[in-house]
C-alpha cells in the first residue's frame, strides 16, 4: 500500500481536490431507494412542480467518485468521521455542483488526519448540502490485518 503521508503533507488548507456536477433523475431516486430499502412516500411522490425529493444521502453518494476518489486513490485513508448538513431538499430535474476542498489537517497520537469538505449548490448557486469528512491517512506504519 502506498504511503499517503507525503500526499497529505503537500495539501494546503483551501486546496480544491475535486469538482462535480450531477443532475438528479427519477431513475437515480428509484435506484437509491431500492438499494437502501426505503420506499417512504416522501421520496416516491411528485411535488406540485412535478419533481420528487431525493433521499438526503443520494447526492453525496452519487458525487463521491468525482469529488473524493481521485484524491483517495493517491492518499490511502480510512474515514474517521463524517457529517452532513442538509440545508434544502434535493429534487429531481435539478443540476447540483459541488466543490471538495481541504478544510483542516492535524496530528493526533502520532497519526495524520485530513478534514475535507464539499459544498453542494443548486442551479441558482444556493447552498443545499455540506459533506464534511475526516480521513485518517494511512502510512507504511499503519497496517490492516486480514
Amino acid at each position: 500500500m502506498p504511503n499517503g503521508r507525503a500526499v497529505a503533507e503537500a495539501l494546503q488548507i483551501g486546496d480544491v481536490v475535486g469538482e462535480v456536477a450531477i443532475t438528479i433523475t427519477e431513475a437515480m431516486v428509484d435506484a437509491y431507494a431500492a438499494a437502501v430499502g426505503d420506499d417512504n412516500p416522501l421520496f416516491m411522490e411528485k411535488d406540485a412542480f412535478g419533481r420528487r425529493i431525493a433521499h438526503p444521502e443520494l447526492l453525496p453518494k452519487f458525487a463521491m467518485d468525482g469529488l473524493w476518489l481521485p484524491m483517495f486513490e493517491r492518499m490511502p485513508n480510512i474515514r474517521a468521521k463524517q457529517a452532513y448538513t442538509y440545508l434544502e431538499p434535493v429534487r429531481t430535474g435539478m443540476t447540483y455542483r459541488a466543490t471538495g476542498c481541504v478544510l483542516d489537517k492535524y496530528e493526533k497520537r502520532g497519526r495524520l488526519f485530513v478534514v475535507f469538505e464539499a459544498i453542494f449548490k443548486d442551479e441558482m448557486g444556493k447552498e443545499v448540502l455540506r459533506d464534511r469528512r475526516t480521513q485518517l491517512v494511512l502510512t507504511e506504519e499503519v497496517t490492516i490485518k486480514s
